[in-house]
């Protein structure tokens, strides 16, 4: 009886020894200091969207200065804005449309969009007939554009469209 009790007290014991020693560890903290990086004046930027509810023609569905020529199913725009860098005085505008064409046709569409314009373009195709973004820089304006397509069902290809000037 005596060497039961001997054990049921060494045990707690034990117990209070770990419980001391692991809170003085959970106590202890790292006080190393972490920098931070500092805001830099003249680094924000300014998203102005478009309000898509007000607009009364296709073009009013475009962020000012957007190309109107490109093949864009105005009827399915989800997304239009301007979003100007103030550090770099650089604008870009974006449009972003879901479309009931096949991936294959729309990316066939942008590419001869691409070329026809002039542009000096890649096309990266990210996942074969699912996902491909096409990218290119007109030398003559210095304009760029890019084009994400993904398809989203059978039936569906969201695209997102970006344009600096």
């Amino acid at each position: 009886m005596i060497i039961a009790v001997v054990i049921i007290l060494a045990v707690i014991i034990l117990g209070l020894i770990l419980v001391v020693t692991s809170n003085q560890t959970s106590d202890q903290t790292d006080t190393t200091d972490v920098d931070t990086p500092a805001f830099i004046p003249g680094t924000e930027s300014s998203v102005t969207t478009v309000d898509l509810s007000a607009a009364t023609t296709d073009e009013d569905k475009l962020p000012s200065g957007f190309p109107t020529d490109l093949p864009l199913d105005y009827g399915n725009i989800t997304e239009s804005l301007t979003t100007s860098y103030a550090d770099t005085n650089t604008t870009e505008l974006s449009v972003v449309f879901n479309s009931p064409k096949s991936y294959a046709d729309l990316k066939s569409e942008f590419e001869t969009y691409f070329e026809d314009g002039g542009y000096d373009f890649t096309v990266n195709e990210l996942q074969s007939d699912a996902v491909a973004q096409i990218r290119g820089t007109n030398s003559a304006s210095g304009e760029a554009l890019s084009v994400t397509l993904q398809r989203t069902s059978d039936s569906s290809v969201s695209v997102q469209t970006s344009y600096t000037k």
